[in-house]
């Protein structure tokens, strides 16, 4: 499995770490889920049912979850969903 690099951080998807300078960046499994996913499809629109049976896939959830997700992801990685670097 591959190493992501993007601005400061690197994604380890095998070791399961986000690292910041250096620094690991925690995230609850499901969130670190979420991120290898966008990562591994960047540039891909993709239908937030996709995203529920990849990363919520054994149990319901409400698109409020994902919101949560998605703005929890952007705080970790300093990112502004109005000006976003990534």
């Amino acid at each position: 499995m591959p190493r992501y690099c993007f601005g400061e951080f690197v994604l380890s998807p095998r070791r399961r770490l986000l690292l910041r300078n250096g620094r690991e960046q925690p995230l609850i499994p499901r969130y670190f889920d979420l991120l290898v996913f966008l990562i591994e499809r960047r540039g891909d629109a993709v239908h937030r049912r996709e995203i529920f049976d990849r990363v919520w896939s054994d149990v319901v959830v409400s698109d409020g979850a994902l919101s949560q997700a998605i703005r929890t992801i952007r705080r970790v990685l300093d990112d502004d969903r109005r000006e976003p670097r990534f």
